[in-house]
């Protein structure tokens, strides 16, 4: 099958559109299952305005498509399965919305629910996250992606505030609101700490500066990854 590259082509040519909310989903993104022909697709559209994961990582250019123009999806591993066939970005600033296109490969992934992932599935997947690390062994940013800082305060609470406002609190939000206030009872030289290390990152982030660096991609959760029957890994992002 010719992959076909164009978003809007895609879903012009779609016979069908269906919205799907995926168990795992945490972010605020939007999800559908489209029809082209024979084949089946997986479509994701998420913005700065929707994804609160976005929104405390800083991501206001969405870094996907700054990874996906700059090509580097292609250097991925043969036993790495991105499984993205487009990518179109529409709007701009916080408007922004980017809609990705994904062959829908669900039948190979790992099933919802807390069963115990196979020990050769779970090899599978720490030996091709560690191809993917190798592939790009001292690879240098000079795209604009996930900072270390920005990636240590994650959750921070300062950078968390503004999404604890929202009608609806994402999950991980608010488990991460609980975490701190129970936090400074359960253990204060923990809590001093953490904050210490949210407020300075940089007492962090200045050791492993001069670390050998990589390029990591995705989320690796379990509702991110599959195995083909061939052996190679999924992973979704």
């Amino acid at each position: 099958m010719a992959i076909t590259r164009s978003v809007a082509e895609l879903l012009a040519r779609a016979s069908s559109r269906e919205r799907v909310a995926p168990a795992d989903a945490r972010s605020g993104a939007v999800f559908e299952r489209i029809v082209v022909g024979p084949d089946c697709y997986f479509v994701k559209h998420l913005g700065f305005a929707s994804d609160w994961v976005m929104r405390v990582t800083g991501d206001d250019v969405c870094r996907q498509y700054l990874i996906w123009q700059a090509g580097i999806m292609d250097r991925f591993p043969d036993c790495i399965d991105h499984a993205v066939v487009a990518m179109d970005l529409a709007g701009a600033g916080d408007d922004a919305v980017l809609t990705i296109v994904m062959r829908d490969v669900g039948g190979f992934l790992v099933p919802p629910g807390d069963a115990v992932v196979p020990a050769d599935q779970h090899i599978g997947f720490i030996s091709h996250m560690a191809a993917l690390s190798s592939a790009f062994w001292g690879w240098d940013d000079q795209i604009g992606l996930t900072t270390m800082a920005q990636r240590i305060r994650f959750f921070a609470p300062d950078n968390i505030a503004a999404e604890l406002t929202a009608a609806e609190v994402p999950i991980a939000i608010a488990a991460a609101a609980e975490g701190w206030s129970a936090l400074p009872g359960r253990s204060p030289m923990l809590s001093q700490l953490a904050r210490l290390v949210h407020d300075r990152p940089e007492v962090i982030t200045g050791p492993l500066s001069v670390t050998p660096r990589t390029f990591l991609a995705g989320d690796w959760k379990m509702g991110n990854l599959g195995t083909h029957p061939d052996g190679r890994t999924i992973l979704l992002d």
